[in-house]
């Protein structure tokens, strides 16, 4: 894979068959084509990751993220929709 530049500090990466969750900085996941390293789409969650490197896990239909914020449990996003 390569790639150079997603738009903010890559925190925590999970991978797939055929793509990677890549948790930013910024509040985003940003899902990658694994091989060609192209952007397929970016999740603007509300996840904060000030402090803590924030985990998300990647399955063949979910992409899946926490926040250091209190009271957040979990933010679950459909690959396919």
């Amino acid at each position: 894979i390569t790639c150079c530049n997603v738009g903010s500090p890559i925190i925590y990466l999970s991978v797939a068959d055929d793509c990677i969750a890549a948790s930013c900085l910024d509040g985003t996941i940003r899902l990658l084509e694994k091989d060609l390293g192209e952007l397929l789409n970016t999740y603007h969650t509300a996840h904060s990751a000030s402090q803590y490197a924030v985990q998300c896990a990647i399955t063949s239909r979910y992409v899946v993220t926490g926040s250091e914020e209190s009271g957040t449990d979990a933010f679950v996003y459909d690959l396919v929709t």
